[in-house]
């Protein structure tokens, strides 16, 4: 599931991507994280960028699906899908000077109830939520407003089906 986006510099292009590090052998499945990396030949060639831009340091929750939005204020948004053991949820994590004062960017996550954006509570999401796809979009009033569009995933008698969800912010 990667990302691109220009740099803001204009030079480039930097991938966010899920990652899959080497974790305990005994675990099935190790703790998934969101890296970056970043082309400078058109987004033919990407080169890993040190560190991890999303991820569980503690190892018990799993990040993918990345999308990156920059803001017209020029802050850059992280949203992913978080894994726990309790469930999913899509989440955001901010980066106030994206690509100006750090080289790869740092992100922080937002502090609105642990940078939680979608919750898993509807019927529609009994099984997981993930990947969004988040757009900036113009209201027929001409007031600005995002709109997140995201996949969410149920288990009842009939079976496993998926939907296409949505959700609207004011802020991103």
């Amino acid at each position: 599931c990667p990302d691109v986006v220009p740099t803001r510099d204009g030079r480039g292009w930097r991938m966010f991507y899920e990652a899959q590090p080497a974790g305990d052998p005994k675990s099935d499945v190790p703790p998934s994280c969101v890296r970056s990396a970043i082309s400078t030949d058109g987004g033919l060639t990407f080169v890993p960028e040190p560190g991890v831009r999303l991820g569980d340091p503690r190892g018990k929750s799993s990040y993918g699906s990345p999308r990156c939005v920059y803001t017209p204020s020029g802050t850059a948004i992280l949203y992913a899908h978080r894994k726990t053991t309790t469930g999913a949820e899509i989440v955001c994590a901010i980066c106030d000077a994206p690509d100006a004062d750090q080289d790869p960017p740092e992100f922080r996550v937002d502090s609105s109830a642990a940078g939680v954006c979608i919750a898993q509570e509807l019927e529609y999401e009994t099984l997981t939520v993930y990947a969004p796809e988040v757009v900036r979009w113009r209201r027929p009033n001409g007031s600005w407003g995002w709109r997140m569009y995201y996949a969410g995933w149920m288990q009842d008698s009939e079976g496993t089906r998926g939907y296409i969800l949505s959700a609207t912010s004011e802020d991103g």
